[in-house]
């Protein structure tokens, strides 16, 4: 929605009209330069002219803006009509009533230049920059404000709290295992997001030179958050369910995250030297949130479960914090070298390592590497790379623990009373040997619920990565057609470890097994060629090989299921070609066929996609031009699904594994057009419309098992259509007039809920002095 809005917004804000083509949405196109027959009209704006078609722009005579400055100024008023929800048709803008701004400042004296502009183009969006260029020092900065609508998520397909007419402030019993509260239903949630970049740069010597990059970027507003309350007993209700409980509801939030990198750089001869030092920060001030956790109470010897799960002093249990986002710092140095080793052999190489400190939990995460590249070419015709990369992340223990970790001592303990079968005592899900269900085992090998070493031991990564990729243009010094031909290839290893990747699975009653995930290795196999046939004429086929060896996967802890999403071998051809018969016409075609698959103990499943991309521009007259395209892509799965949370003992939650046909479908048709009628007058319009659907075949499980029709919750159909149309008019020398319509819709007709439509309507004037 940003982009679209931004890009008519862009028509209305720009001094000038480039070309036609570019009008319609496409570039320029700098080798199409010709002057028309002085009977077609030619747009003139209040700063620029513009000769069709693709002649690049400039200033009214070549002194303009060579001593002095000058300054353009830009008002107009919108007018909104909204009928339905505004949470998708304004997503990231205001669709209120609202003024539109704008003021460009241009000064120079010959030497120095600099360039400020102030642009608002709805209540909520802003736009503010400022550049300077001048004898040892270039500066960039650029701030943006707008505003981020968030869809909420439904909990209507949970089952709900109804009030207790009968027993004013309670709710009526709920049947099932599950039950959802939202405490802020049908209400709205958004953000406001304000981003800032400034780039410094300038001279320290002939040879050395400085940068200062500084990034920020603020998110203030109401999010949803929700929480799960396992074994939870309602207060205002009656009885002791012990359910799920669900609880959504709003959080006022404030990140902010900055960064600043300095930089330092060298060129001596052949050699260049880089040393740079990013550091970022996340700092939130969030309104903080707890939830009631009232789990069953389980007493030992008098000493009581953590104080927030219930225990002797709190039998109706105790608030505990959810939703907090840890703040943290990250660090890292780097140093970049690269030199030329002959007229034709280029060697670069980067080394950096850092660390991010987590501020909630007091621990961080070590990082480093290298990349290494050597590009050579020798040989005639033929340009290679061949490079080598590492990366590795290691982690600590947090140093202390919070709330319910803080249990010091271990819940059962073999030297006071001997730990029989006789003798479960499964608080919390852990018993004696042998465990029943995974938990945590305690130093002294009795089962512990969350006792201070209950802590898992964080994963541990090193990425290795090692290719070469070249590309040979056999032929480029022959005449004829086989000049154009070129071919590429590449090759490339990785190999990924993990340290503490180890997840346990319940195989069956008394029986644990461990799942051990300690490497994946890839190999990535790239082989292409293009072929221009003429000036008018190329094409080109490519075909990438990927095969993945014991990709990550997910392990159900209660009865040992496993599943992933990931294939072990993709396979994807891609054909495609561009043709410009004439220098006013140009259409440009890609397709492709992707296979994804996993046919293993681990996980079964099938996917294909088929990408189209089609584009057209055409320019009849040097005034007239259009621009269409059109994209597809499907999306093809399936996969082995296994629901339950038991084991295969014939009871209602046993796993089952059926076999689910996913199928997603996404079009997007564009057409754009841009006249140029009189020399004061210029028309344009676009149009884009988007058709999505994701559907299920059928997740109809036996009679015997309790599982929904999921299929038609995660339907999906939405259909988008977004218009604008509008006209430039130039009152006479420095002054232009102009108007604008958009119409925005969106319909999903699985969840009608954000249906909605917008009218909108921008007039106004701009001047240049």
């Amino acid at each position: 929605m940003i982009v679209f809005t931004l890009a008519i917004l862009l028509l209305a804000a720009l001094p000038c009209l480039v070309t036609a083509g570019e009008a319609a949405g496409l570039p320029a196109r700098p080798s199409a330069a010709q002057t028309p027959e002085p009977a077609w009209p030619r747009w003139e704006s209040d700063s620029c002219r513009t000769v069709f078609p693709g002649r690049p722009d400039g200033p009214e005579d070549p002194t303009a803006a060579s001593l002095g400055g000058s300054a353009m100024l830009r008002f107009g008023w919108w007018a909104a009509a909204v009928d339905g929800s505004r949470t998708m048709i304004g997503e990231y803008q205001d669709l209120h009533a609202s003024p539109f701004w704008e003021l460009d400042q241009l000064s120079t004296d010959g030497l120095r230049a600099d360039n400020v502009f102030l642009r608002g183009t709805d209540n909520e969006t802003t736009q503010a920059g400022w550049s300077y260029a001048g004898p040892g020092l270039r500066a960039e900065l650029d701030y943006q404000r707008f505003l981020h609508v968030l869809d909420p998520d439904s909990l209507d397909n949970f089952p709900q709290a109804v009030a207790d007419p009968a027993s004013p402030g309670s709710y009526q019993p709920v049947a099932g295992d599950l039950i959802a509260e939202d405490l802020n239903v049908g209400e709205d949630y958004a953000i406001r997001v304000q981003q800032l970049k400034a780039r410094f740069q300038g001279d320290l010597t002939d040879k050395i030179r400085w940068r200062l990059n500084v990034w920020g970027l603020r998110k203030s507003g109401e999010r949803q958050v929700t929480a799960l309350a396992d074994c939870f007993n309602h207060p205002q209700i009656a009885g002791d369910a012990r359910q799920c409980h669900v609880l959504s509801r709003r959080q006022q939030i404030d990140w902010l995250t900055m960064e600043l990198e300095p930089r330092v750089e060298g060129k001596w001869g052949a050699v260049t030297v880089s040393y740079s030092r990013p550091m970022r920060s996340f700092n939130q001030n969030d309104q903080p949130l707890t939830r009631l956790y009232n789990s069953y109470p389980a007493i030992f010897q008098h000493q009581s479960m953590p104080t927030q799960l219930g225990s002797e002093a709190y039998p109706d249990g105790a608030f505990y914090p959810y939703a907090v986002v840890p703040e943290n710092l990250t660090q890292i140095d780097k140093l970049q070298i690269g030199a030329d080793l002959t007229e034709t052999t280029h060697v670069y190489g980067l080394l950096y390592c850092g660390s991010t400190e987590n501020r909630h939990r007091q621990f961080e995460r070590d990082f480093g590497g290298f990349d290494v590249r050597l590009t050579d070419r020798t040989i005639e015709n033929l340009k290679w790379t061949g490079y080598a990369k590492l990366n590795y992340e290691t982690n600590q223990s947090p140093l202390a623990l919070i709330s319910g970790e803080q249990l010091a001592f271990d819940r059962y303990d073999e030297t006071e009373i001997e730990c029989t079968w006789s003798d479960p005592r499964q608080y919390g899900g852990c018993g004696c040997e042998p465990v029943v269900v995974p938990c945590v085992v305690g130093e002294d090998g009795v089962p512990d619920f969350f006792a201070s070493d209950a802590l898992r031991p964080l994963i541990d990564y090193t990425r290795t990565t090692a290719g070469l990729n070249g590309r040979w243009t056999p032929f480029r010094a022959e005449p004829g057609w086989k000049r154009g031909l070129a071919i590429y290839g590449r090759y490339e290893y990785r190999l990924l470890h993990r340290e503490n990747a180890v997840f346990d699975g319940t195989l069956e009653p008394a029986v644990v097994a461990a799942f051990r995930q300690s490497s994946t290795d890839t190999h990535l196999i790239h082989v292409g060629a293009s072929q221009r046939w003429s000036r008018a004429y190329d094409t080109f086929v490519r075909y990438t090989a990927r095969y993945d060896s014991q990709p990550l996967y997910g392990v159900r802890g209660s009865n040992g299921i496993t599943n992933t999403s990931l294939p072990t071998d993709t396979h994807l051809v891609e054909i495609g070609g561009t043709w410009t018969p004439a220098a006013n016409l140009l259409a440009n075609l890609t397709f492709g066929v992707q296979n994804r698959f996993q046919d293993s103990p681990v996980a079964d499943f099938d996917e294909d996609s088929y990408p189209l991309t089609v584009s057209v521009w055409y320019a009849p007259a040097p005034a007239l031009s259009f621009s269409a395209g059109y994209a597809y892509l499907t999306n093809w799965v399936r996969q082995a699904i296994t629901l339950g949370d038991d084991f295969n003992d014939g009871a209602a939650y046993s796993p089952a594994a059926r076999n689910w046909d996913y199928g997603g479908r996404s079009e997007v048709w564009s057409l754009g057009s841009s006249y140029a009628w009189t020399r004061r007058l210029l028309l344009h319009g676009n149009l884009q419309y988007v058709r999505g659907r994701n559907e299920i075949g059928s997740t109809v499980f036996d009679d015997s098992y309790v599982w929904p029709e999921i299929a038609e919750l995660a339907r999906d159909a939405m259909d988008s259509t977004r218009l604008s149309a509008g006209f430039d008019y130039r009152l006479h020398a420095g002054a232009t007039s102009y108007f604008r319509y958009n119409y925005l819709d969106y319909g999903d007709s699985a969840q009608t809920t954000t249906d909605g439509s917008a009218h909108l309507f921008l007039a106004g004037l701009s001047g240049r002095y």
